[in-house]
């Protein structure tokens, strides 16, 4: 079942069960001030509803805690967590739930569509006009739902949780690397990569290496072969990157062949300014984009 908050200015779902605890912890919400309302469109109290709402659907494990945590009041707009890398990766949880209820909105959307054409069939009459579309609107939707997922998966830290299965390691001791330049010479730059990659013992495997300025990617690269030293240094030779980036992040997977992959998950997630490529779609999240691209397709038909 799905559920709306409003708190009298704004209304917030179609969310289910678990989401809509997810959202009233996270924003710390005073619940005397909001409403809850499920398909019978009548608006309730919500803390006179929380009891329901935490046996609803979802893991029984999943709302015992949700509940207790937001009865307790507590929560941040962003949570703050730490990155593979010792870098800080924030997240914004309210905003990734947002994400989820526009994406069912779009699926509710084409489901009442495909329903009330199968309806009009039954009663032998042509569809109602309000439910024709186009090939062009269904491009519409499909980017839209597209840009909704991306932002869901990094808002959420699920891009991270692929990246971290691929990344070589337990999870205490990752490959992964951050390291700061201490020479604003590139060709100097170019020296303390080397000597830092050395010192790792990574300079001659396959890998993902990335060029940042402060929190910003600039630049993601990965090599496949035994050469990530050299591929680094002679492949990327006199690039701007080199002039502009403060420090740098190398992350190594657990099987070369998933190094095209985890450099996917890495542009998908950090958006860098000077990649030409979106690198080869391949990854785990392009496996998911592929299905839900064939589900609105088939929704269309």
């Amino acid at each position: 079942m799905n559920f709306y908050l409003s708190d009298g200015s704004q209304v917030v779902g179609p969310l289910s069960s678990d989401e809509a605890l997810q959202f009233i912890k996270n924003q710390a919400i005073q619940t005397d001030k909001w409403q809850i309302c499920d398909k019978s469109h009548v608006w309730k109290p919500l803390t006179a509803e929380l009891t329901n709402l935490a046996t609803g659907h979802g893991t029984q494990e999943t709302r015992k805690r949700l509940f207790s945590e937001s009865i307790g009041g507590n929560g941040d707009q962003s949570e703050i967590k730490q990155g593979l890398a010792t870098l800080p990766e924030v997240l914004d949880l309210p905003g990734s739930v947002q994400h989820i209820s526009q994406i069912r909105l779009i699926l509710d959307s084409m489901w009442e569509r495909q329903r009330e054409k199968i309806i009009s069939s039954i009663k032998n009459r042509e569809p109602h006009e309000s439910l024709s579309m186009n090939r062009k609107d269904l491009e519409a939707i499909k980017e839209k739902t597209h840009q909704h997922t991306l932002e869901f998966w990094k808002k959420s830290g699920v891009i991270l949780e692929w990246i971290k299965e691929l990344t070589w390691g337990e999870p205490h001791e990752l490959g992964d690397y951050y390291f700061k330049f201490s020479d604003p010479d590139p060709g100097k730059r170019m020296s303390e990569a080397e000597q830092k990659l050395c010192r790792c013992e990574v300079d001659d495997i396959a890998g993902c290496y990335c060029f940042l300025a402060g929190d910003k990617y600039l630049y993601i690269g990965m090599t496949e072969k035994q050469d990530l030293c050299s591929r680094l240094l002679s492949g990327h030779k006199d690039k701007i990157f080199w002039k502009e980036a403060d420090s740098m992040r190398i992350l190594i997977p657990k099987n070369s062949k998933q190094t095209k992959r985890l450099e996917r998950l890495l542009i998908l997630r950090y958006d860098p300014v000077y990649n030409d490529s979106p690198g080869q779609k391949s990854s785990a999240a392009d496996d998911c984009l592929e299905l839900i691209e064939n589900e609105l397709t088939e929704l269309f038909e």
